[in-house]
């Protein structure tokens, strides 16, 4: 209540099936990093003429947004090829989900669902394990908050939003943070969905 959120649309969503606790999920946030990506993947001649024909078929938008913004449009293209290559990798998990787990991380006994869900030969040094635990949980809490604003504000069921196993979501993979603060309508269609082109397009050239 004091976050501004009604107690009876909270204990609603909340209540849903679909929402739960996900430690097997949120575990990868422990043992991954985007340094171990291998990003000449993205310099191949395959992912190139990928975003060759994006930059095409999504003319309109992108010149747009880099007239609007000042944005190279290839600059845009290259950053939705590295995020979901070009939409077309949007991550499956439940964002209400991972970002309700971080949040949560805060009870002892949920903590140790965690470290328990980790593989041990992947299990990072305890201590560090904790502090990571502490900084996330308060970070989950403020993307969790936002997340609710943000599809209260475009008129979305949480529940129903994919994205990574960070709580990334959209083409864009914004955090729901950033997307109450930097999304934008590229398709002037009086609602903000980062799953659609045009308006991760207009998103990507705000945020640069």
């Amino acid at each position: 209540i004091h976050d501004g959120f009604e107690k009876e649309k909270i204990d609603q969503l909340f209540s849903n099936e679909n929402v739960f606790f996900n430690p097997e999920g949120v575990s990868r946030f422990f043992i991954h990093t985007e340094s171990s990506l291998d990003y000449d993947q993205f310099t191949s001649k395959k992912s190139i003429n990928n975003a060759l024909k994006y930059i095409t078929e999504h003319k309109d938008a992108l010149d747009k947004a880099q007239k609007i913004y000042g944005v190279d449009k290839t600059i845009i293209t290259a950053i939705l090829l590295v995020e979901t290559r070009l939409g077309t990798y949007l991550g499956k998990r439940t964002v209400i989900n991972t970002l309700s787990t971080m949040a949560a991380l805060t009870d002892e006994a949920l903590r140790e669902r965690i470290w328990n869900s980790i593989p041990d030969k992947k299990k990072p040094d305890r201590k560090r394990f904790i502090k990571k635990v502490e900084e996330r949980s308060k970070w989950g809490y403020e993307e969790l908050k936002a997340l609710i604003r943000y599809t209260d504000q475009e008129g979305l069921a949480p529940e129903s939003i994919k994205g990574s196993y960070a709580g990334a979501m959209g083409i864009s993979q914004f955090m729901p943070s950033n997307a109450l603060r930097l999304a934008k309508d590229g398709n002037n269609d009086g609602k903000i969905d980062l799953f659609t082109h045009a308006d991760a397009i207009f998103s990507v050239a705000n945020y640069l």
